[in-house]
């Protein structure tokens, strides 16, 4: 039986853990997992190459590692996989005191039931932001369902901010989605992010110009709406 190899292979891995003999073990059916890690590299990944094809943002899964080694056991009650990629502007990398407005991660969750496409986003604003303007976005009612949050990061080697955080996730079972239409699905939700940061580029420009502002709340309402 697979489930006592792939337990066997854990305990063999893990040998000279102190605590394994107290810790949980989730074990993946082999055959299943070659099988979701093809549909999300054959088949849904491309989405995602295909959407990024005509901008300067690109799909990072991780330093030095390929696509395939970059999926990871999701813990679930039947064999589910996942791929969580970051959206970065080579010009502006991320770092621990980077000044990048912007935040985005998107994520790949597969089985053989179904998929679900997930991005989560954050757009940094500077202390004296509009607070009105602020406001429309943590109150817009095409976003309740899932509502943005807001915090205050303090940087203490660069100007502090406030910080909107947006969450958005969508699938569908395989009886009812196909392989194409998922990968139709995340290459439209990684087109709307792509917008976002467009948007947040333009108003970066002037935080005062209420007409970039408004540009970005129409994009960031169009990738996260929830209602």
């Amino acid at each position: 039986m697979w489930q006592l190899q792939e337990l066997e292979k854990f305990i063999k891995a893990h040998s000279q853990d102190a605590l394994l003999d107290s810790r949980t073990v989730f074990v993946s059916n082999p055959e299943q997992r070659d099988e979701i890690d093809a549909i999300i590299v054959e088949q849904i990944w491309p989405g995602v190459v295909r959407a990024l094809r005509d901008v300067p943002i690109v799909a990072t899964v991780g330093t030095g590692s390929t696509l395939k080694e970059a999926i990871c056991e999701k813990r679930h009650e039947y064999t589910t996989r996942e791929l969580v990629f970051m959206l970065e502007d080579p010009k502006r990398p991320i770092g621990p005191y980077d000044n990048v407005p912007w935040y985005c991660r998107g994520k790949i969750e597969c089985s053989v039931l179904n998929y679900m496409i997930g991005f989560d986003l954050m757009v940094s604003l500077p202390e004296d932001f509009s607070i009105p303007k602020m406001l429309r976005l943590l109150r817009e009612p095409m976003m309740q369902g899932c509502p943005p949050e807001l915090t205050y990061n303090h940087r203490p080697h660069s100007d502090s901010v406030y910080v909107v955080s947006f969450t958005k996730g969508s699938g569908a079972g395989w009886g009812l989605g196909t392989h194409d239409e998922a990968r139709e699905h995340i290459f439209a939700e990684t087109r709307k992010n792509i917008k976002v940061i467009q948007a947040v580029y333009e108003l970066e420009k002037d935080y005062k110009s209420t007409t970039a502002f408004n540009t970005l709340r129409r994009a960031i309402i169009d990738a996260y709406e929830a209602y």
